[in-house]
């Protein structure tokens, strides 16, 4: 919700709703913006916003926000505003030659994470997450977003390059979505610019453009008058000022410069009936665009507004998932809302996935719901609720307000400039969110519904199968449905009774038999009665917030081959039921407001649960876990309608050539073992929704063997009843399980897989090299460092040497038991031609690296971002919890938890070409690649 209510109060939305409350005789009074940000213009053109933030400590955020996009090109230019983009990352005339991004980097930067860009149709966004490890870092991040105002060099041999990485970057956007996407965007947008303006650009541009075209392009439009610097962070804003007027200053608006052409979307009265068919569509769906004008949010009547239509969505949320939830819901999946569209445009959306032969069906369970609130509108009930949601999520944003991020601030004030919205302040925000909550009536929301109904432009797009096999309706059959429910007679909603707030369990309180200091980390552990473990962490980071995990060992791995799906199935069957004999509806009103979340698993060798909440809503979240440990329930109206949907969605799944790729891929890489098979229809008529949950309660029954984290915003003595209330008080058997090795055979062989499955011509190239380690942090800490050299060294090859692929990435993953195992994955896409190519190039280059180690240089850059993101990340209760599970759950020491500083200030070049040696060169080198039909 918290989110929610941000995005759309700050999105372009709000004017769209503006006339329902015309009948308001209160004075509109314009926002004022956030006296903290200090803004301004140079006499250039050039405007600033500068904000000193701490959040995160010793970072700044850095952007330079271009007003010009792909609108502005000519035909002959058509992807040149996103190719400059590229080119700024290139050279420019401090950094010059590739040299940029290997700076960046030494300073601490992440590719992609810290540092990125983006080109729309009406802005490109240039980012930098500067760590202020010393004074020149801020000074060099300010000389960079100078020289990418100005100075991006644009050398031809560059600009060749470049062409096949963006042709590359292309073809890897290529599938069902961008397909869709060409189809349906002239539809949504009548046609306009923007429908052959897409920032990519196209093919024929991209391989013969001259190059003094791309240099025009950066000389007429990156201009002072159209950019500006957001600067955000922990600095002195005199300091930021002085250096961006004399930085900035002298950038100068060409005499030539073109005038900024204004592109909007035109509205035509109009109501469309579209088809889109492809073959990797499967299932048919409905998409309703309702369109209207939407405008920036600038004054209190465009922020009430706003409010009102986060109201009206979550009422209508909250209606439709009742339709979910039913033992035979009438479509897949469904929603309605009022939000952007896109490109000036808003309105309200319908979107349906329809069952086989249940079109009508579905289109008219949704349209009939929409008639029941036009007819009879929403309850006093429903708004109560919808307001406590909003009102408590705008209390917990309120009291967190000093944990913004310095990113979002600028986010905001980037977008600000381009929108020419409005930037009011977070006390502003709470106080006007307060005032409107108590003066918005049920009746003034009511009538938002008539858009979907009244509004002149709308497009209904069918996305249909291409077999053809099910009967499409027609516009017409679309409009008799539609007037047979408006014409009939829709019953009011009636309001199921439900409790005001969670039972307290019936057994005792247990005890807490055992303390200890954990001095490593400034932790206690504690014993209870029950047998359990818990570990608490409390920290200093004034952000509201507790985060608690639970685990044990045993999980799926003791339920052999004929109850192993029962047990795969056994937690989303289980929550389905609700708890204490509530259903999932009365559960989430009782729970409505609060800011709790639990969602407990069942893996392959444990079982557990993630839950957090702010301090005021602890002893709810504590309540949540009791409940979920002892009191669930089998609703089989509510698992009905589940398994329906899961076997639809399995059957269709090994209709598209990626799933049958990455499944066959994931099953050899097991050794084919039976627990790692796709999931059949067959299996799943076979699972048993009583026996799930019995499963479930077996799993969670003793609580002796669980461990608990605690970590975030508390006091030990405080917290302490509550252990003992709710977690001491749990049953116990003390049965002592442990997990079981499953015997899975890992593949242990050079393997080349090719599969000719793919529509577009695109090879998707994955390399694994894998096997077993001693698990150590140490020998983590190596892989981490192969993982990162091996990024920079893949990323040097195939995208600046060879211009062949746009984004390889290289990832890795662990696991500890039965064995301790790790596995490199190396991902791209490229030329089918090109792939075995390519597949040897990243061999190579694991080979020249067990041969020669790593250079100095990216010795230095693997520490820099390391240090770089501890020290970003570890002043949050997240990165402690995660820090500290990681230790419990894989038998490391406490004092190993906060230990990679030490092994980063331990670690050389001889280790990691050792390390090389060990877990790359001597390791089955393995290669799968999806293929064109």
């Amino acid at each position: 919700m918290k989110r929610k209510l941000r995005t759309l109060l700050y999105g372009s939305c709000l004017v769209l709703v503006a006339g329902f409350m015309a009948g308001c005789e209160e004075k509109v009074t314009s926002l004022p913006n956030d006296s903290a940000v200090r803004t301004g213009v140079l006499p250039n053109g050039l405007t600033y916003y500068i904000r000193k933030n701490t959040e995160p400590r010793e970072h700044a955020y850095l952007m330079l926000v271009n007003k010009i996009g792909s609108l502005v090109e000519t035909d002959e230019q058509r992807g040149l505003a996103h190719f400059t983009e590229h080119m700024a990352f290139k050279g420019t005339k401090n950094f010059p030659q590739n040299t940029l991004v290997s700076e960046l980097q030494k300073m601490g930067l992440r590719f992609g994470a810290d540092l990125n860009a983006y080109t729309a149709f009406d802005q490109t966004v240039y980012k930098l997450d500067i760590p202020l490890s010393d004074t020149a870092s801020l000074n060099n991040g300010l000389q960079i977003l100078r020289d990418w105002a100005g100075s991006v060099e644009m050398e031809n041999a560059s600009i060749d390059a470049e062409r096949g990485v963006i042709l590359e970057e292309k073809r890897q956007r290529a599938g069902l979505q961008e397909r869709i996407t060409q189809k349906t965007f002239p539809i949504l947008l009548n046609n306009a610019r923007h429908a052959v303006r897409m920032p990519i650009g196209t093919e024929e541009v991209l391989k013969n453009f001259n190059h003094d075209l791309l240099r025009k392009f950066y000389h007429d439009w990156y201009r002072p008058d159209l950019q500006a610097i957001v600067v955000v962070g922990e600095f002195n804003p005199d300091e930021i000022e002085r250096k961006i007027k004399q930085q900035f200053g002298d950038l100068v608006k060409p005499a030539d410069a073109p005038t900024l052409p204004e592109f909007s979307v035109t509205l035509n009265g109009q109501k469309t009936f579209n088809v889109v068919r492809d073959e990797e569509i499967k299932t048919v769906s409905l998409q309703l665009y309702c369109k209207s004008k939407a405008n920036p949010l600038l004054t209190d009547k465009d922020f009430r507004n706003g409010i009102a239509v986060e109201l009206f969505n979550e009422m209508l949320r909250q209606r439709m998932g009742q339709l979910h939830r039913q033992s035979d819901p009438p479509f897949v999946q469904a929603s309605a809302g009022i939000g952007p569209i896109g490109e000036g445009l808003a309105g309200p959306t319908v979107q349906i996935a329809f069952l086989p032969g249940g079109i009508e069906r579905g289109y008219t369970a949704v349209i009939t719901e929409l008639q029941r609130v036009r007819k009879h509108g929403f309850t006093e009930g429903e708004l109560k609720l919808a307001k406590t949601a909003m009102g408590e999520s705008q209390n917990n944003r309120y009291n967190q307000r000093e944990k913004i991020s310095s990113e979002a601030y600028a986010t905001q004030y980037a977008n600000a400039f381009i929108q020419k919205a409005a930037y009011p302040s977070e006390e502003y925000i709470n106080k006007l969110v307060r005032d409107q909550l108590e003066k918005i009536t049920v009746s003034e929301i009511n009538k938002l519904i008539d858009l979907f109904f009244d509004t002149p432009d709308q497009d209904l797009i069918i996305m249909a199968p291409a077999d053809e096999k099910e009967k499409l309706p027609t516009e017409a059959d679309l409009k008799s449905w539609k007037e047979k429910v408006v014409k009939g007679k829709v019953e009011e909603y009636k309001e199921s009774a439900s409790a005001s707030e969670l039972p307290k369990p019936v057994s005792k309180p247990g005890s807490i038999t055992a303390t200890k200091p954990i001095p490593e980390i400034e932790g206690t552990e504690m014993t209870l009665s029950n047998g359990a473990r818990v570990i608490l962490k409390p920290t200093k980071f004034n952000d509201d917030k507790i985060l608690i995990n639970g685990f044990s060992n045993g999980g799926l791995s003791l339920y052999g081959q004929a109850d192993y799906d029962n047990a795969l199935f056994a937690v989303p069957i289980t929550m389905q039921g609700g708890v204490a004999g509530m259903n999932t509806q009365a559960l989430g009103k009782v729970l409505t407001g609060k800011m709790v979340q639990f969602q407990p698993f069942i893996a392959e060798y444990t079982e557990g649960f993630s839950a957090g909440s702010n301090k005021k809503d602890l002893e709810t979240c504590m309540k949540l876990i009791h409940l979920y440990f002892t009191k669930t329930q089998l609703d089989e109206t509510a698992v009905a309608g589940m398994m329906r949907n899961t076997k639809l969605e399995v059957e269709k799944r090994y209709e598209l050539p990626a799933n049958i790729f990455v499944d066959s891929v994931n099953s050899f890489l097991q050794g084919n073992h039976w627990s790692k098979q796709p999931m059949t229809v067959k299996r799943l008529d076979a699972v048993v929704p009583a026996r799930a949950v019995e499963i479930y309660k077996e799993r969670f029954a003793d609580a002796s063997g669980f461990t608990f984290l605690i970590t975030g915003s508390f006091e030990v003595e405080e917290i302490k009843p509550l252990v003992e209330q709710y977690l001491a008080s749990l049953p116990a058997t003390n049965t002592k399980e442990e997990a079981v090795d499953m015997n899975v055979a890992f593949a242990s062989q050079d393997k080349s897989i090719s599969m000719k499955l793919d529509l577009e011509n695109k090879a998707s190239v994955q390399v694994v090299v894998g096997g077993t380690y001693k698990g150590t942090p140490w020998d983590n800490v190596q892989l981490n460092a192969l993982r990162s050299i091996l990024q920079y060294r893949i990323t040097e090859q195939l995208r600046n040497k060879d211009n062949a692929t746009y984004s390889p990435a290289v990832n890795i993953q662990k696991s500890h038991f039965p064995q301790p195992r790790y596995g490199f994955s190396i991902s791209f896409s490229c030329d089918p031609v090109k792939a075995k190519t390519l597949i040897g190039e990243v061999k190579q280059v694991i080979d020249k690296l067990a041969q020669e180690g790593p250079s100095d240089e990216e010795m230095a850059k693997f520490i820099a971002e390391s240090r770089a993101g501890i020290a970003k990340a570890s002043a949050s209760s997240e990165f402690w919890q995660t820090l500290l599970l990681n230790c419990l759950q894989n038998g490391y020491s406490i004092s190993e938890a906060n230990s990679i500083e030490k092994y980063l200030g331990q670690i050389n070049k001889d280790h990691l070409k050792n390390a090389a040696n060990e877990f790359l060169k001597k390791k089955p080198f393995m290669d799968f690649s999806l293929m064109p039909k």
